[in-house]
This record gives C-alpha cells, sequence and structure tokens, in this order.
C-alpha cells in the first residue's frame, strides 16, 4: 500500500503541474516529507496522508487505490 501511495501521490502532483516543494506548502508539510513519501521511503501518519489528500482535492482512501491494476482491468475487459 506505501507503493500504491507513493505512484498516486506523485501523479497526483504531477498532474496538478506542482513541485515537490509547492505541495510542500499546500499541505503545510516539509518538502523532504514529500520526497520521502513519493520515494516510498515512510509510513505517513493519517494526518499526513490527509493533508495531501486535501491539497491534491482528493480523499485520503483515494490516494491507497491501486489505479494501475484499475487500469490493467479496463483494459482486459476490452
Amino acid at each position: 500500500m506505501i507503493l500504491h501511495l507513493a505512484r498516486n501521490v506523485a501523479h497526483a502532483r504531477q498532474q496538478a503541474g506542482w513541485t515537490q516543494h509547492q505541495l510542500a506548502r499546500a499541505a503545510d508539510l516539509s518538502r523532504a516529507t514529500i520526497h520521502l513519501i513519493e520515494a516510498g521511503a515512510c509510513d505517513p501518519r493519517l494526518s499526513t496522508v490527509t493533508s495531501l489528500a486535501q491539497a491534491l482535492g482528493q480523499t485520503a482512501l483515494s490516494l491507497f487505490e491501486d489505479r494501475l491494476s484499475e487500469a490493467g482491468r479496463k483494459i482486459a475487459d476490452m
């Protein structure tokens, strides 16, 4: 699940056109924390995930979804 979080945070940040510094500022976190989360190198607290989700306009739960598997399932269903 940590790797899903890492991938989803990085993807959402890039979709928003933000740098890690900009996301850190919007979520009231350090840039180093954003880097560690996106690298899958830490297990953040729920409050941290909630701050990220709010900054990115998503739910905390959505940041843990396995979105690549969902895309793969949609392709397989075609």
